[in-house]
């Protein structure tokens, strides 16, 4: 009997998670894709290599986007504006008058890999 309880315990819980899409996960999480996104994140890689510079991209729940480049010790600021696709499967982002998307490939509170242009890209939370 205790172990259908338990059982039944757990339903609403998972009910109050969101599935995810992401070809790379997770599956489930209690975070919502948006509040997984919104943070700061390092950008690791981009096709299996070092990424050239030292860039962040700081995500905001306003749609802001604010990437910093440091090269030589100089930080160069750049603000883009972002939103979920259609199906939330990617993002968008406009800048300058033009648009790129970015088809997420996996979305943790601590990684988020993703692909723009054929080229795949790897970032870390800065925590």
């Amino acid at each position: 009997m205790k172990r259908i309880l338990l059982a039944f315990a757990f339903i609403p819980a998972l009910l109050g998670c969101e599935r995810t899409t992401y070809d790379d996960g997770p599956f489930i999480s209690p975070l919502t894709k948006t509040k997984r996104l919104c943070r700061e994140w390092q950008l690791e890689e981009i096709n299996g290599a070092p990424y050239p510079t030292n860039t962040t991209w700081e995500f905001e729940e306003d749609g802001d986007l604010d990437e910093i480049t440091t090269v030589n010790g100089v930080n160069t600021a750049k603000t883009w504006y972002w939103y979920w696709n259609s199906d939330q499967t990617g993002i968008d982002v406009s800048f300058m008058g033009g648009n790129t998307e970015i088809d997420i490939s996996r979305l943790t509170r601590n990684e988020f890999h993703f692909d723009i242009n054929g080229d795949e890209y790897r970032c870390t939370a800065n925590n």
